[in-house]
């Protein structure tokens, strides 16, 4: 196991396989596929969680916008490799919301693959300047990813 990242997946998607059309031109799953599988756990687990955070821009006066992406490759997911997303963890700021998103290989040798880390921060759609996150949102957000062994 490496520092900070789990051996299995929790509460996660079901297991996709990589396809041609997401390796690059060395095989391997590309990075900016990496960032979509990502942002599709977020929003898998938020959804479980009953928390929609999509917005009309015509009528919203504060929404969520990526502020920062990063990724930590710990092993390739080669094409036709089998692998799951989980969220491991929700940080909450005062404007901030930060995701780390685990991605393991599933088949064909079960390991950790990557980390993702996204962060998206509440701003007024007006101005861009950031807001405070409502305290009730706060809270449904860190609960989002809480297990019992919280």
């Amino acid at each position: 196991m490496n520092a900070g990242h789990q051996d299995a997946p929790g509460p996660t998607h079901p297991a996709r396989r990589v396809q041609f059309a997401d390796v690059d031109m060395h095989g391997n799953l590309h990075n900016a596929r990496l960032l979509a599988l990502a942002e599709a756990a977020i929003d898998e687990a938020l959804l479980d969680a009953g928390i929609d955070l999509t917005y009309d821009p015509a009528t919203a006066e504060a929404a969520f916008l990526v502020k920062r992406t990063s990724v930590e490759y710990l092993a390739p997911l080669r094409y036709r490799d089998h692998y799951a997303c989980a969220l491991r963890s929700v940080d909450v700021g005062a404007a901030s919301i930060t995701f780390t998103v685990d991605v393991h290989r599933v088949r064909p040798r079960p390991e950790p693959a990557a980390s993702a880390t996204v962060m998206w921060v509440r701003v007024n759609l007006t101005s861009r300047s950031p807001v405070r996150i409502p305290s009730q949102l706060a809270e449904e957000l860190k609960d989002a990813v809480a297990t019992p062994n919280d």
